[in-house]
């Protein structure tokens, strides 16, 4: 029997990935994931469930950072050994928004918190994008 495959949202543009990343499943990431791949911004995939990942997971990895873009980027967290070595030998860090971290973490929370977002989340964010447009060509201090 195979692994089974979950895609666990925590957040807007946090997932947590488990089981085999394959042909069969890799549609079911990009399913999961691409709302907030439109709305653009970091999105974080913990994969330190996933137990394998075959060239059509690959290309779903891909897929989010092209569309992307320079919109947002891909956080690849906490791979396990052998999924971080297929990783590491197609230089999927060679790609410009896709970013890999090697840390063991495993962060699946203990407890899942209610959270709604605040009714001014749009507003707030609005403000922080008007900031960094005006501080890009600060010099670093």
């Amino acid at each position: 029997m195979a692994d089974p495959f979950e895609v666990l949202q925590l957040g807007p543009n946090m997932y947590f990935v488990g089981g085999e990343l394959d042909i069969e499943t890799a549609p079911r990431l990009e399913d999961a994931t691409r709302a907030s791949v439109e709305a653009g911004g970091p999105l974080l995939l913990d994969l330190s469930a996933v137990s394998f990942v075959d060239s059509t997971g690959i290309r779903a990895f891909l897929s989010m950072a092209r569309r992307l873009g320079e919109k947002g980027c891909v956080l690849l967290h906490a791979p396990q050994r052998n999924v971080r070595r297929v990783l590491d030998i197609v230089r999927i860090t060679d790609v410009e928004n896709v970013h890999l971290e090697a840390c063991p973490l495993v962060a699946y929370p203990e407890i899942v918190l209610d959270w709604t977002p605040p009714d001014d989340l749009a507003e707030r964010f609005t403000a922080l994008r008007d900031y960094q447009r005006e501080t890009a060509g600060s010099p670093d201090l």
